[in-house]
């Protein structure tokens, strides 16, 4: 794994791997890469097995967060920080040793751990997501990781952008995923499949709730 090439890698669930996966991760971030690291990474061994280090096993002293307990989340948690939304599903108590909170439960048990924390290492940074984010958290989190959009789109939370390339162009794939009406903005114009609208760099293309939309670019 490139650091120049893939300068962000986002490693959610990773909980079967062996020490040579957890070692190649932590060697990515020290090569200047910024590694996230989703909830369960690094929690069994190549055979499935929990491991019996603290977890994130052999992540945990580059990341500088480790955590003992964990709880299902039966409603979501909001989080307060740097980053906001909520946390579902499950929770990680991660303990700061040398890393900082970018988002913490605001919670009345859960409030005295973090839910998001981050952490220079080497040349790069490891950034530890000890829940699974929701909508809100998820794209705060997207937007702190790459605050400049590499596909070129900008998007209101609940919006997502898919793309992939043919020998035509480039299709556009874009998604909200929320029950209100949203938006986004391409950075090159684009043209509506669907209907044949054209909209320029920087125009809001509405979306109404759970509404998809394809478009086409040359680039």
């Amino acid at each position: 794994m490139v650091p120049d090439r893939f300068p962000v890698l986002v490693v959610p669930a990773l909980f079967t791997a062996t020490d040579d996966d957890l070692d190649h991760l932590a060697e990515y971030a020290r090569a200047g890469g910024h590694l996230v690291l989703g909830p369960r990474t690094g929690y069994g061994d190549a055979e499935g097995l929990v491991r019996t280090e603290r977890a994130p096993a052999r992540l945990g002293a580059a990341a500088g967060t480790w955590f003992e307990e964990t709880s299902t989340l039966p409603e979501q948690v909001p989080v307060t920080g740097t980053l906001t939304g909520s946390g579902t599903t499950l929770a990680e108590g991660l303990v700061l040793d040398g890393a900082e909170a970018l988002a913490t439960y605001d919670h009345p048990h859960l409030g005295r751990w973090a839910a998001v924390t981050t952490r220079p290492v080497g040349a790069g940074r490891i950034t530890v997501v000890g829940t699974v984010p929701d909508q809100e958290l998820a794209a705060a989190l997207v937007r702190w990781l790459v605050p400049s959009p590499v596909g070129g789109w900008t998007t209101d939370a609940s919006v997502t952008v898919a793309g992939s390339s043919t020998e035509a162009g480039r299709l556009h794939v874009v998604h909200n995923w929320g029950w209100a009406p949203a938006a986004a903005q391409p950075a090159t114009p684009v043209t509506d499949l669907l209907t044949g609208e054209g909209y320029r760099p920087g125009e809001s293309l509405p979306l109404g709730p759970w509404d998809v939309r394809i478009l086409s670019s040359d680039s």
